[in-house]
């Protein structure tokens, strides 16, 4: 009798407790009657994810296989709380970046709404999936993007008085959402790569935005717009590298620190401002912008960092008197037709600072008298011709000229006794050649 007894009682519990170990799955219906499939993460912390049916094919986790409708996630099943969204859970059948092929699905959700106990959303959760509203709550993270490739998300409701976009929020998103997404007012954060890849055509990163994450714009390759209203926002390296339809872009006033990369490849590119405040441009800040023709470096720049214009399609550039560093790179594969430098003590560079073609072929003006000065410092001295600005007619050669001053061809003063091709520079300001006999 006692062992029917013990019998009974353990078939009883087992059933019970079968499932109740950490990474068993169970099934339950929502208030809708979509039948959702979700896993244990800790018996102990009574803890469970949504999605757990894995296809070692596609490396899935599908949570919902053939439903048509509104979808609403309780915070508690089974008396487990829900805290994570697996990859896939609410997505298409596969993973077009891991060229896997695509293969049908019957999920179309209307609107989901996810509850406030969700801690983390995984990469690919909504990708390629068929979602047209998701109403998201309280303080979560992302592991990756999460609306890749999901062309059909319409809207999406943020938690309310949210701080922060997670990183890669919408990365890869290609949807109406993200096309004309503005930033909520509470934000003071945006995330690494929260747009990276998207379809979003215009930004303004609003004043209340403290920082903006690495590459979080990066590859937008729709964008025409980009404002960043305060110089109080940190940028993040390559925060809009890859922009291809960007043509012009403005430093708010205020900015000290140009970030390494952050328009490298804006094929488009066409104007930057640079505000007077400016003291370092980053690494590969500019580069193969090959649009870019011009821009002002103000005076108070300090340093040039490496390939900050490299391959771009810079044809002149004036370098500050405030300069104390150009780092190599900086100016290389760039058709330079003229550099004039205001640096009055010339230092050191490095010989790839400038392409071959740039020595050989572009004119180095100088501040006057300091020719020399540029001719013994390495790799100034690489500079095929070495002139003193005054003679080009530019800014700091406006002050008054009391008599002519002549010139040899090779930009030194011509004596009084000289003969040869000289350049005159007038009282007037007008600039002439001469040959004296």
């Amino acid at each position: 009798m006692k062992k029917s007894f013990f019998s009974l009682l353990m078939a009883i519990v087992l059933p019970m407790t079968a499932w109740c170990n950490d990474g068993d799955t169970f099934t339950a219906e929502t208030q809708e009657g979509a039948v959702v499939t979700y896993r244990v993460l800790s018996e102990s912390a009574k803890t469970c994810q949504i999605g757990g049916v894995f296809t070692p094919r596609y490396t899935m986790y599908v949570a919902i296989s053939d439903y048509t409708g509104d979808v609403t996630i309780p915070t508690e099943v089974n008396g487990y709380t829900v805290t994570l969204v697996k990859h896939n859970a609410f997505g298409g059948s596969s993973n077009t970046w891991a060229g896997v092929p695509p293969t049908p699905s019957n999920l179309h959700i209307d609107h989901l709404q996810l509850p406030e106990t969700i801690i983390t959303i995984e990469e690919g959760a909504f990708s390629e999936g068929d979602v047209k509203h998701v109403t998201l709550s309280g303080n979560f993270n992302t592991t990756g993007a999460i609306f890749g490739y999901c062309s059909t998300l319409e809207s999406i409701d943020l938690p309310e008085g949210i701080t922060s976009l997670p990183n890669k929020l919408f990365a890869y998103c290609q949807s109406p959402v993200v096309e004309s997404f503005v930033i909520p007012a509470t934000v003071t954060k945006i995330g690494d790569y929260c747009f990276q890849g998207s379809n979003m055509k215009s930004i303004v990163v609003p004043a209340t935005v403290q920082q903006v994450g690495n590459g979080a714009f990066n590859d937008c390759d729709q964008m025409t717009t980009a404002i960043v209203e305060s110089s109080a926002t940190m940028l993040g390296n390559g925060a809009f590298s890859g922009c291809d339809l960007l043509t012009e872009f403005t430093f708010p006033e205020g900015t000290t620190y140009v970030p390494e990369s952050i328009l490298n490849d804006a094929k488009l590119l066409e104007k930057v401002v640079l505000p007077p405040t400016v003291l370092t441009i980053g690494s590969g800040a500019f580069r193969d912008c090959r649009s870019l023709s011009d821009v002002a470096l103000p005076e108070g720049l300090t340093d040039i960092g490496a390939s900050a214009f490299r391959n771009s399609g810079l044809t002149s550039v004036e370098l500050p008197s405030t300069l104390t560093a150009i780092r190599f790179w900086a100016f290389y594969d760039c058709k330079l037709e003229k550099v004039i430098s205001r640096i009055t003590v010339p230092f050191g560079i490095e010989s790839a600072t400038f392409s071959d073609d740039t020595y050989e072929t572009a004119p180095l003006y100088v501040p006057e008298d300091t020719e020399q000065l540029y001719k013994d410092t390495f790799a100034w001295s690489q500079f095929y011709g070495i002139y003193p600005s005054i003679i080009t007619g530019l800014s700091e050669s406006r002050t008054q000229v009391q008599k002519d001053v002549r010139y040899t061809t090779d930009g030194r003063k011509a004596t009084d006794n000289q003969r040869g091709l000289q350049v005159v520079k007038r009282a007037d300001g007008s600039v002439i050649k001469t040959f004296v006999k």
